[in-house]
């Protein structure tokens, strides 16, 4: 057996800014839990912003990280994270690490750093964050067509593993990995829960009942987040649900996020509807104690960290197959619908309308997370991925493809079911 021994880890993305909730979120998260497993990390990134805009603030990255941050000029160079000086520090000092997670697939920064690791033999992993999605696909098919033959399909096919947030997301990969797969799921701490006079003060502010049940999305409100599928949907619910109120909290993304705020804004129920843009962490935490049911109908993720801590404050959840959560339907943690108005407030009146039902969920949602979806669970799972692949022991599940195959997975599959 293989000695563990510490690791030096570096992780790769475009951007480590507040504007990119997600994949920074993520990241901040993960740096901590694997400087306190003992190992050695640093974060490499471009100092654009989301799509490529200019350089906003910097997410919390632990003290005890290197953090690296190069510039990219120039409107193109921007708006594909292409930085001149990430690529060649990474030609120049590649070689230091024993692994590298590379974060995301359709940025010249995946291509800087598989392209060094590929020239040094340092062993790196790509996550896609959802984004080999045939949806993701679609939203630019042709263009990525072209960037995948051109820069990425060799860099792809030469990934030491490529690592899935959950088996929907590999099941729906457009193009199967060639070697390794791991399916490691996403993680999350746990904010502290807010007071009773917390989300009370949040909900007068809105002006909110205090009685009144919420149904809340926080997200980026995006065509990925059927937002306006679920205003549709409210709509219906408040037939049932007189007193319910629907909270949208997160970003607005260009014209889509217009369409959802001037829909919400011709229905008759305009006045039960809050479109709130981008909240803050502490408001963030009292929108999830209030909320009686979350909801997002994906059209595509790798896995959603807001469900997660919706899920992990005890708020059950209604959300489609492709929010990749079938764990839900396992835990009876909430209800798995379709990305259609009608049967999404079928199942969010459901849970409206029934009290022991949506405690019973909590329940189940908060002992769902504590087993499946920390980070104590996690870490150990992407850890040993790591170190299978850096000290060159990597499994491979007999069962799966002749070229690949699951590695250190929380579930073993192979790579093209």
């Amino acid at each position: 057996m293989v000695p563990m021994r510490s690791l030096k880890i570096g992780i790769v993305a475009p951007m480590v800014v507040k504007s990119a909730t997600g994949l920074s979120n993520y990241i901040a998260e993960l740096v901590p839990e694997l400087c306190d497993a003992g190992h050695h990390v640093t974060v490499l990134a471009t100092n654009c912003a989301y799509r490529g805009g200019p350089a906003d603030e910097i997410v919390s990255i632990d003290g005890r990280c290197t953090l690296k941050l190069f510039p990219s000029t120039g409107r193109v160079s921007r708006r594909v994270y292409h930085s001149a000086e990430l690529s060649a520090w990474l030609r120049q000092n590649v070689h230091q690490f024993d692994v590298v997670d590379i974060q995301g697939l359709w940025f010249w920064s995946t291509v800087h750093a598989a392209r060094a690791c590929m020239d040094s033999g340092v062993p790196y992993v790509l996550t896609p964050h959802g984004m080999m999605g045939r949806w993701d696909w679609a939203k630019r098919l042709l263009a990525k067509r072209i960037f995948f033959r051109t820069m990425l399909a060799r860099y792809w096919r030469s990934a030491s593993a490529v690592r899935y947030l959950s088996r929907g997301e590999l099941n729906n990969s457009m193009i199967a990995p060639v070697g390794p797969a791991a399916i490691i799921p996403a993680a999350i701490t746990l904010p502290p829960a807010a007071d009773r006079e917390t989300v009370a003060r949040l909900k007068s502010r809105l002006n909110i009942p205090e009685t009144s049940h919420v149904v809340l999305f926080l997200g980026r409100v995006s065509p990925q987040k059927g937002v306006l599928e679920l205003v549709q949907a409210f709509d219906l619910v408040r037939q049932r649900c007189p007193g319910a109120a629907l909270v949208v909290a997160g970003a607005l993304e260009g014209d889509y996020g217009k369409s959802v705020q001037d829909l919400a804004d011709s229905l008759g129920n305009h006045a039960n509807i809050r479109i709130l843009g981008a909240v803050s962490a502490e408001d963030k935490a009292a929108l999830f104690a209030s909320a009686s049911v979350f909801v997002t109908l994906s059209r595509n993720e790798g896995m959603s960290s807001a469900i997660l801590e919706a899920l992990g404050q005890g708020v059950p959840a209604v959300c489609t197959a492709d929010s990749n959560l079938p764990e839900i339907s396992q835990y009876v943690a909430g209800i798995v619908t379709q990305l259609d108005p009608v049967r999404a407030a079928d199942a969010i009146a459901s849970l409206l309308l029934n009290d022991q039902l949506r405690s019973t969920m909590g329940a189940n949602a908060r002992r769902m997370v504590s087993e499946r979806f920390t980070w104590n669970s996690v870490v150990p799972q992407l850890v040993g991925l790591y170190e299978s692949l850096a000290f060159k022991n990597i499994r491979v599940d007999e069962q799966g493809p002749k070229a690949g195959g699951v590695v250190c997975a929380s579930e073993s599959v192979g790579a093209n079911q």
